[in-house]
């Protein structure tokens, strides 16, 4: 591995650290065998995968309901999931040293109807699947509340039998036209309740899966999200609408984003358009180099900052920090970016109306109680400048 941003480690708001900052994607391997379960062939897959170098591998299209597949042969992870046989394909993808995360989806009413001749959506609005595909769906029922908190439970309960597996973490899946996406968008989603509406409301399906997740698998455990940056639908989810989510989601307890767009409706994620993709149309150029998601990408990043810019650290006893000690109490600590080698770090009160201490931090800089290290700040790329005053 070189030495270039790419190859140096990332380190997450969790406490993990991802050895590089190279990631094989999740694509569907279609290699479960009749009752869903791992097979030896995905476990020689992940073998493979596991020499690639990537600092961060994702399975493909773990599933939390076995009435929702992507395709009849996916992994399912609810109570009748095999724990060892799941745990030897958690081993292979970590054989090489790179972390393995499964990937969680619920395909809502995106599965074929000879699966599911009535799946589960926000609303009882029928996919719109460009003819001659080879696809047919089934009219989706409109969710219940106790269907959204059994679809929550779920994707806890997959989170945890991950962890228990031995993945290193988890992605929830929130893009590609699937139930979270589906709560996400005004085409999908025409609720008038507290799931629907707003952009508030529609996020509100994922945000209480994030926090079920957390709690299923405590502090130390990657959370990660796919989202679409545009489901580049006239009348569906924006690129606005993502940016506005993002910033939402900066106050949640995710480690890790990963951007795509579009759906089986409209799939830019190979690069194909088969009706109006509304404000977020892409340049013809983004279109010739596979770029899809590039521009949408940096107006999205610099609205995510905060995930490794600011941490609450809550001190049961005097800490000291160069130069200064902090008595006991709850403090927020604010990275900012710094031309050199060192970071500077901004100490206000919980409420950031009283700055306590302005302190000069290399990368792996730690602070040091009596006990043990509570927190490590991430290391990030230097700036061209230093921040204006």
């Amino acid at each position: 591995m070189t030495t270039t941003i790419l190859g140096s480690p990332l380190d997450l708001p969790c406490g993990a650290t991802l050895p590089n900052r190279l990631a094989k994607a999740a694509m569907s391997e279609g290699l479960a065998d009749a009752d869903n379960q791992p097979t030896l062939r995905l476990e020689a897959l992940y073998s493979r995968w596991a020499n690639s170098g990537a600092g961060l591998l994702f399975t493909g299209n773990f599933q939390v309901d076995r009435w929702h597949l992507e395709r009849p042969s996916n992994v399912v992870l609810d109570d009748e999931a095999d724990l060892p046989a799941l745990a030897a394909v958690a081993a292979a993808g970590k054989a090489g040293g790179s972390h393995f995360w499964a990937q969680l989806s619920h395909t809502g009413r995106q599965v074929s109807d000879a699966i599911n001749p009535a799946p589960l959506s926000p609303s009882s609005v029928d996919i719109d699947v460009p003819r001659g595909l080879g696809y047919s769906f089934a009219k989706p029922r409109k969710m219940t509340e106790a269907d959204i908190d059994h679809a929550v439970r779920q994707f806890a309960f997959a989170a945890q039998y991950a962890r228990r597996a031995g993945f290193t973490g988890v992605q929830l899946h929130a893009a590609h036209g699937y139930l979270i996406s589906q709560f996400l968008s005004p085409l999908s989603n025409r609720r008038i309740d507290r799931w629907g509406g707003s952009l508030e409301n529609r996020s509100r399906f994922l945000l209480a899966i994030i926090d079920a997740v957390r709690d299923a698998v405590g502090s130390d455990f990657p959370i990660g999200i796919k989202l679409n940056s545009s489901d580049f639908q006239k009348g569906g989810f924006t690129n606005t609408e993502c940016i506005e989510l993002v910033r939402r989601l900066n106050d949640s307890n995710l480690d890790l984003l990963e951007l795509s767009g579009g759906s089986l409706e409209q799939p830019k994620v190979v690069g194909i358009s088969v009706r109006d993709e509304g404000e977020d149309k892409l340049p013809e150029s983004t279109i010739k180099r596979e770029a899809y998601f590039v521009e949408f990408a940096g107006a999205v990043r610099a609205n995510a900052d905060q995930w490794d810019k600011k941490t609450t650290v809550t001190f049961n006893a005097p800490v000291e920090v160069p130069g200064k000690v902090l008595p006991a109490g709850t403090y927020v600590f604010k990275l900012l970016d710094s031309p050199s080698d060192r970071h500077i770090v901004q100490i206000y009160d919980a409420d950031q109306k009283k700055l306590f201490a302005t302190i000069l931090a290399v990368p792996d800089y730690r602070l040091k109680p009596t006990d043990k290290p509570v927190l490590r700040f991430a290391e990030r790329a230097p700036p061209a400048a230093p921040p204006a005053a």
